[in-house]
């Protein structure tokens, strides 16, 4: 899964830079993830003659409805799509695995049997759940940088940035007035700074979802992996006022009526067909130097890989032995997973590709460029050694910061403890309470005692060990305020003890709150010395190394842009990803994983039906799918051989946040949604590998064919807008752009 993606990283040699992708012609590598105000300027030549059909005012528009309004970032980690009249969302099912998960329960579990709201008042919001549409971006760079020199301490140059950034904020804030959002974030490594308007919208409901046996089919086997038979997608709905105005949730409250929703093309796709993604992918550093990627390879990946990988199997046996267990745990179980897998095959391909040496190889020729000239050894001279310097002295406290954080941290008992504790501490007492009331209904409906009480004594032996000889062992055993053999003693005492180990405790706590008996509590107790270890010992030793990193790295990357032609290229070249919506654009396309080995572009129902196994979970399917498939009832959703087409494969260039992304075809139409990337490419955050890398998408049809030949949710369909071409019963897709607005 593409979810909530971490870090990423560049190469140079066989796989294209990002300063080197602007050179864009028919035969150029479809890598870039474009900011849409540059389109126009940088991509539109190449993206007409690989098949687009769309004006660039139709894509992004501030004044006309454009693709950009059927976009929505959803919930802060996913994307999703508008594909109706009626405020409907299509995203992946591993977007809305939480809120389906949220309100299932073992006598309704929609999780495992699916859900399809037959009318607006079946439909569940789901608390606190939001979604961002996009109203403008643009550049406030000069304002920004305006009054910095390249004299500046990194101190001063940050103060005067941040001067600047609140200024240009109060500005666009009075500019656009309430229910506006406002966002100026960093591009280039702080070379340039670029402003985003969003409305949102906080009246989100859930419309329907297979079951788990689909939309999750192949589980954590499959996941990262080509060829795929997943049905992952889910459908919810943005609701608002009378008005049309972002409003919390209300019964009187109407299904929203978007600015553009997406039209729906049963026309399916061939080999080299044009295909773009728009979204929000999270993360990538493209143009992080070799000392980073070393770093990832030989201590961050291992550490964090090794910390999961003990809490997946802690977890596991308990999941395994109890459904209800296992529906609580389904969530969290899946989210850890899917980060565990992606860091071992990002360590694996960027070992493969030698990303390491290429890297190397770069910054040799940057230091050549700069040492060619006395004013660019002025500026940029130290921008390498800066970057070498922090990461040297940050290895060991890279480290700790895991054991803290995808380990001690990953303790449920201590993580709530800390947010009742901050909730106290911020609110007056009656309004904290009240509000722990809530959260604690929520964490408790998904929290087994036995289960975290088995992860802590774990989790307590393993950082112990891994910690024992380094410099932190005596601040972390003093931290806990235990002796290390006695660690099953010590665990057990405290949860026998703790007002936070039970539902039962914990509302009886609040029901006669007690200050000191709160602050005596021995899961208080550990979560205050846990995490003063971190704020005091590990995190003061992160701070200083980072510090020279970004200054490096802010250094490096300017003198790069200068290198390749001048500060110019913060309009040319495509910067990081950093949750900001983007366009990537490319073709449908195979690949050559390996020596003799061939993948075709699309899998089909024939591949369902080979991997099931009623012994494994990942791959069962319920009776009604398995007749659908065996009777090939596909209905107008088959393709021109019979067959129901379930997944397809582009070239794109996406990481994760782009979980959920439309994919468009070149007439603006829906034609499926990106949930994955491919094992053979994960490195692909840090270098893109234009031979391998692969964007997998459901395809529309299989969607469809879900919803309408299999459960039936006629209601859905009929309220859908499909091309004319091979339509079923719906709205006809009249246009190709609604009118002004």
């Amino acid at each position: 899964m593409l979810k909530r993606l971490l870090v990423a990283f560049l190469a140079i040699t066989t796989s294209m830079s990002a300063f080197a992708a602007s050179s864009k012609s028919a035969e150029a590598i479809d890598e870039g993830m474009w900011l849409l105000m540059f389109i126009d300027r940088l991509n539109y030549d190449d993206m007409k003659d690989k098949g687009l059909k769309l004006t660039p005012e139709e894509i992004y528009s501030v004044n006309n409805a454009s693709l950009k309004d059927a976009i929505v970032s959803f919930g802060g980690f996913c994307t999703a799509e508008v594909i109706s009249s009626k405020g409907l969302l299509l995203t992946n099912h591993h977007c809305g695995y939480d809120a389906i998960q949220g309100v299932s329960t073992v006598e309704n579990d929609y999780l495992t049997n699916g859900f399809w709201a037959k009318s607006h008042d079946e439909e569940f919001p789901i608390e606190g759940l939001h979604v961002n549409f996009l109203v403008e971006m643009g550049d406030v760079s000069e304002q920004v940088l305006g009054a910095t020199t390249d004299e500046m301490s990194p101190e001063e140059r940050a103060e005067k940035v941040g001067e600047a950034i609140a200024a240009a904020k109060k500005g666009l804030t009075e500019k656009f007035g309430e229910g506006y959002e406002i966002s100026i974030k960093p591009f280039f490594d702080n070379n340039a700074y670029y402003y985003f308007v969003y409305q949102k919208f906080n009246d989100i409901r859930l419309v329907g979802t297979p079951p788990e046996s689909i939309g999750k089919y192949g589980g954590d086997t499959d996941n990262w992996m080509w060829p795929r038979h997943t049905g992952d997608f889910s459908m919810f709905r943005i609701y608002s006022d009378k008005d049309g105005k972002p409003a919390q949730f209300a019964k009187e409250n109407v299904p929203y009526q978007p600015k553009h929703h997406l039209p729906i093309s049963l026309n399916g796709v061939k080999k080299n067909d044009y295909a773009m993604v728009l979204g929000y992918p999270g993360s990538t550093d493209r143009y992080l130097s070799s000392f980073g990627v070393a770093q990832g390879i030989e201590v961050f990946n291992p550490t964090f890989v090794d910390l999961r990988d003990v809490r997946l199997k802690s977890w596991k046996r308990f999941m395994d032995a109890d459904p209800k267990v296992r529906l609580q745990y389904a969530s969290k179980y899946a989210s850890t997973a899917n980060y565990w897998k992606y860091f071992i095959g990002q360590t694996k391909g960027l070992k493969r590709l030698n990303v390491l040496e290429k890297k190397q190889a770069e910054e040799a020729e940057f230091m050549n460029w700069v040492n060619a000239s006395e004013d660019r050894k002025k500026l940029y001279a130290n921008a390498l050694s800066l970057i070498e310097e922090g990461y040297n002295a940050q290895e060991e406290a890279v480290k700790a910061n895991l054991y803290f954080s995808q380990g001690l941290w990953a303790i449920e008992t201590v993580k709530f403890a800390y947010q009742a504790t901050a909730a106290l501490e911020k609110m007056d007492e009656k309004e904290a309470i009240a509000s722990l009331e809530e959260s604690g209904k929520g964490f408790y409906k998904d929290f087994d005692k036995e289960n975290d009480k088995a992860l802590a004594l774990v989790m307590l032996n393993k950082v112990y060990k891994d910690l024992k000889g380094s410099k932190y062992e005596a601040q972390f055993l003093s931290s806990i305020k235990t002796d290390s053999t006695d660690f099953p003693a010590y665990i057990d005492s405290l949860y026998a003890t703790s007002i936070f180990s039970s539902e039962a405790s914990f509302n009886n706590f609040l029901a006669n709150y007690d200050k000191e008996a709160l602050n005596a509590d021995p899961v208080v107790e550990l979560k205050n010395n846990v995490l003063g270890w971190y704020l005091s010992v590990v995190r003061p030793a992160m701070a200083g190394p980072n510090a020279k990193i970004a200054e490096g790295n802010r250094l490096y990357t300017k003198g790069r842009l200068e290198m390749n032609g001048g500060m110019s290229g913060q309009n040319t070249y495509y910067p990081n990803a950093n949750f900001t919506m983007r366009l990537t654009y490319g073709q449908v396309l195979d690949y050559f994983p390996g020596d003799a080995m061939f993948y075709s572009y699309y899998t089909t129902d024939k591949g369902i039906l080979q991997k099931e196994d009623p012994t494994n979970p990942e791959f069962i399917l319920r009776p009604e799918m398995k007749k659908a498939l065996v009777e090939k009832n596909f209905g107008k959703y088959a393709d021109q051989n019979g067959d129901l087409r379930v997944c397809f494969i582009t070239n794109n260039d996406i990481t994760g946040g782009n979980s959920g992304s439309p994919v468009i075809n070149g007439n603006g139409e829906l034609i499926g949604l990106a949930f994955d990337g491919n094992w053979e490419a994960m490195s692909g955050d840090i270098a893109f590998e234009p031979e391998l890398q692969r964007c997998i998408n459901v395809d529309i049809r299989y969607v469809l064919f879900i919803i309408d030949q299999v459960y039936g949710a006629k209601n859905i369909i009929e309220e859908l807008t499909f091309a004319k071409e091979k339509a079923p019963k719906g709205k006809p897709f009249e246009a190709l752009m609604p009118t002004k607005y």
